[in-house]
């Protein structure tokens, strides 16, 4: 009764949140345990098992611990590794439902459609932007149209609020800021206080773009149409 009490609660605030929430998955405030995972560390080894546990602070996985499919724990801390993909588990597929941007289905509703209901998460390790860089293990955020600019949470973004049931997120409130990575490897930050300057000089190489925003602000709740745009028509 309680879960079904639950989902009733989520679809009323997907329905009452569609007027601004942005297009991206929601960033899953934790790693289920229990659930299936493929890893790929730093030095190539591929892991596949089910995680344990996990710690995460900020948005940034920190470490997880592994049992392969034989009985062998694996314990990686997040400089170790390169790749992983996570099974969701219902609580982060809801997560990612409440995310769902009509603009963006409008534009490309079977790819978005086919971004909502996959069967992973992924979380890439990428050098923080800055003079000192530091290795990071974030979540992608535009898993299906991410061929050019690859976007992940910002573990230092701050966010509206969002609706917390126990430990778990459940709405993951709207954040102000995202970390990118272009073709080059290089990351930057994309803020939504100087969105307009930084977007058009980000993606200056894509003249189809820019001239369809001209004359008009580029605004950062559509962050993800343009970061679409991008990746699929400007080749």
């Amino acid at each position: 009764m309680k879960f079904f009490s639950l989902i009733l609660a989520i679809s009323a605030l997907a329905i009452s949140h569609s007027s601004y929430c942005q297009a991206f998955i929601a960033a899953a405030s934790n790693v289920p345990g229990n659930t299936p995972a493929w890893v790929e560390k730093t030095d190539g080894t591929v892991l596949e098992g089910t995680i344990q546990s996990s710690v995460m602070m900020n948005g940034a996985l920190r470490s997880i611990r592994l049992k392969d499919a034989e009985g062998v724990n694996y314990k990686l801390k997040a400089d170790e590794v390169a790749f992983i993909k996570v099974k969701p588990g219902v609580l982060g597929k809801l997560d990612m439902m409440v995310e769902k941007s009509s603009s963006l289905a409008e534009m490309a509703q079977t790819n978005f459609d086919e971004i909502i209901d996959r069967e992973w998460i992924y979380y890439e390790q990428i050098l923080s932007p800055g003079k000192n860089p530091k290795p990071l293990l974030l979540q992608k955020v535009n898993p299906g149209f991410d061929e050019r600019i690859k976007v992940y949470n910002d573990p230092n973004a701050a966010e509206t609020g969002s609706l917390m049931s126990g430990d778990v997120t459940l709405t993951g409130g709207e954040d102000r800021s995202y970390i990118a990575v272009n073709e080059k490897g290089e990351a930057f930050y994309i803020r939504k206080a100087s969105y307009d300057k930084k977007i058009r000089e980000l993606l200056s190489d894509c003249p189809y773009l820019l001239s369809k925003y001209e004359g008009q602000k580029m605004r950062f709740n559509d962050l993800a149409q343009h970061v679409y745009i991008y990746n699929t028509m400007c080749r």
